[in-house]
């Protein structure tokens, strides 16, 4: 498997072996890994909150969890809010990697246009056929992994794509990628390949989920906790023609007039820069 991935992968950081050789391996001893599981446990744990909370309360509670009380040498601080609303990039010394997080602001999940961000958060960021995984992994070698998450609110969502990068370098050129893919599908619209694909996915998403009771419970459970209108969402797991036919219904020429309208909105990020 090591071999597989060494040339599948030649001249990419993925080809790299991440435990080293047998050699490297063999050096290592009891009292360095124990070093290195206590650096572990001893970095900053990251927590992130999204929605309309009472912020005091959220970190009462945090501060007087055990995770943290059992730590030597650990004090418990007030977190920084990560507000996507701007460009903010943070620079910081650690053995741990580059991050950064891109955001647009996306829709209730009363609004009927959810259904198309979901089919954009497929399209730029599942799996390693993704569009902005092809383009910043596999043809650039900029980055290690690439997700994108989207988050559905009474209020409102946001559609988050998130990285990591080897090089704190590399971030700039990421961010101007981005953008350059944004620019693309809002001006040019999608490649009619990538939307099939992804019609496809989503299809097979949804009639495998069918045969899970309890996972379509959990989503009707959901929409009637929640209030949302199950006449306006485009899968109905009672009827499953009639979700067939409502996802016949999102065309190629609809998806990219979408785009052009979603884009019009700007993007922010968050990153974080190992400056070792």
């Amino acid at each position: 498997m090591v071999k597989t991935l060494k040339n599948l992968f030649k001249g990419h950081p993925l080809s790299n072996e991440i435990l080293g050789n047998r050699d490297s391996i063999r050096k290592f001893n009891r009292e360095q890994l124990i070093e290195y599981y206590l650096e572990t446990l001893n970095r900053e744990i990251v927590i992130c909150i999204t929605g309309d909370f009472d912020e005091e309360r959220i970190i009462d509670i945090i501060n007087k969890k055990d995770i943290f009380n059992s730590k030597k040498n650990i004090t418990p601080r007030q977190f920084n809010k990560v507000i996507y609303s701007n460009f903010n990039i943070i620079k910081y010394h650690s053995n741990l990697g580059n991050y950064i997080s891109f955001a647009l602001p996306g829709y209730s999940y009363h609004e009927i246009d959810t259904v198309y961000l979901s089919f954009l958060t497929c399209i730029l960021g599942y799996g390693s056929t993704s569009l902005l995984n092809r383009i910043l992994r596999d043809e650039i070698g900029l980055i290690y992994n690439l997700n994108a998450y989207l988050h559905t609110y009474n209020e409102g969502g946001a559609l988050i794509i998130s990285t990591t990068s080897n090089s704190a370098s590399n971030i700039d050129r990421i961010i101007s990628i981005f953008g350059e893919v944004i620019e693309r599908l809002k001006n040019r619209g999608l490649d009619k390949k990538d939307f099939d694909r992804v019609h496809s996915i989503i299809k097979s998403q949804i009639l495998f989920k069918t045969e899970n009771p309890h996972d379509i419970m959990l989503e009707l459970g959901r929409n009637e906790l929640l209030g949302i209108n199950n006449n306006r969402s485009i899968v109905d797991y009672n009827n499953l023609n009639k979700t067939m036919e409502n996802l016949k219904e999102i065309t190629y020429e609809y998806f990219c007039d979408f785009l052009k309208k979603f884009f019009e909105q700007p993007f922010s990020y968050y990153g974080l820069l190992n400056e070792k």
